[in-house]
């Protein structure tokens, strides 16, 4: 590491923090689905989906 952050490191100056914006401390993951279809879908993929070949 030469120099402080954001003067001589490039890779955490403003151009990185607009490109990379900091992230929540400990956010909760928004659900995508519900869990039940979650978990089904999951299920699913694990056993091969073998449903699909109907």
């Amino acid at each position: 590491m030469a120099g402080p952050a954001g003067k001589d490191n490039p890779s955490h100056g403003p151009e990185y923090r607009e490109a990379h914006p900091p992230r929540a401390p400990r956010a909760p993951p928004a659900p995508q689905a519900p869990p039940k279809l979650r978990i089904k879908a999951q299920a699913s993929a694990s056993t091969g989906c073998t449903d699909n070949r109907a």
